[in-house]
């Protein structure tokens, strides 16, 4: 059966006020003018009804309807194209060399594809963007940081690269750090003992059950502090006793200076976080994940990885996520 209409989602921008015109495209391409409901305000959504067969710059003057939308399939944005996760056909699995030697997955648009794979077991993981390979992602080895880390840890003090990102060429771009520092074991030791009580509190006693983190990503130079990114997560206390629940996970450039590809590469490590948990990929970005630290709500672990995070309540914290839909 043909579908007469397709339903389209889209977000108020800000700076634009009720009855204002927009463009926008609908899925096949389809250029369209439409005009912001009342009663909505810069950052909400709304739905609107585009006919299949409507020529390309029409305009939909009474298109806005009321929708219900639950999105679970996994998407990933890139600059300005919207990723879906893609699935694996039993021929890719079973007779494609990625899917017999390795392990990989794909996001695309229809037309533009990122893809993620590990050649094989030995290889790194790699990013790759409409065929073109933008970079490869491993953890840091002894080589990597100063010697004196690796002939005397225990006195060793300062900044150690975690893991490596490195582009096309094979050259060491970006990368994630660990903080050594003097006693810090003891510290953390106070820590791991402290933290129960104070999640039991938050949850019991608070409404401070959501946590934003930041995890800064620098370059290659082991002497410049200097950020050139960040990932962001967002994470929701469900049980105390368990771990929290990834709500989402992004880049955020501390410049313009990264290109479409850099970018490209940097959302490996958020394919990393999100995948890392899931059965088909636990195993294969096991390695990784190691080297790449995630927010345990432990303070001073966290530091140590220069992952600096703080509590929400519910209203913060949807506030701030339903600005991102």
């Amino acid at each position: 059966m043909a579908r007469t209409h397709v339903l389209v989602r889209l977000t108020v921008p800000y700076g634009v006020a009720p009855g204002q015109a927009i463009q926008a495209i609908a899925p096949g391409g389809i250029k369209f003018t439409t005009y912001i409901p009342n009663g909505l305000r810069p950052g909400q959504v709304f739905t609107v009804r585009v006919p299949t067969n409507m020529a390309s710059g029409a305009e939909l003057k009474d298109a806005a309807t009321n929708s219900v939308f639950l999105s679970i399939v996994p998407t990933m944005s890139l600059g300005n194209d919207k990723y879906i996760r893609d699935v694996q056909t039993c021929s890719e699995r079973c007779c494609d060399m990625d899917g017999i030697c390795g392990t990989w997955a794909r996001y695309t648009t229809g037309k533009k594809e990122l893809k993620y794979r590990q050649p094989c077991c030995c290889c790194p993981w790699e990013a790759n963007l409409d065929g073109k390979k933008v970079g490869t992602v491993e953890p840091a080895g002894c080589c990597d940081n100063p010697i004196t880390a690796c002939l005397c840890p225990g006195c060793y003090c300062g900044d150690l690269f975690a893991l490596k990102f490195m582009d096309s060429s094979g050259s060491f771009k970006f990368s994630t750090r660990r903080n050594v520092q003097c006693c810090q074991y003891c510290c953390l030791c106070c820590s791991v003992c402290t933290t129960p009580c104070a999640r039991q509190y938050r949850y019991c006693c608070t409404d401070d059950i959501f946590a934003v983190y930041e995890h800064s990503i620098f370059n290659a130079d082991l002497n410049d502090q200097t950020a050139v990114a960040k990932i962001n997560y967002t994470t929701r206390m469900v049980h105390p006793c368990i771990g929290d629940e990834l709500l989402n996970v992004s880049i955020e450039p501390a410049s313009n200076n990264l290109s479409h590809e850099d970018l490209a590469l940097l959302s490996l490590s958020t394919f990393m976080i999100t995948e890392g948990r899931s059965l088909e990929f636990c195993m294969a970005t096991g390695a990784v994940m190691s080297a790449l630290d995630t927010p345990s709500g432990i303070e001073s672990l966290d530091e140590a990885a220069y992952i600096h995070g703080e509590w929400q309540n519910r209203a913060e914290a949807l506030k701030k996520m339903q600005s991102m839909f």
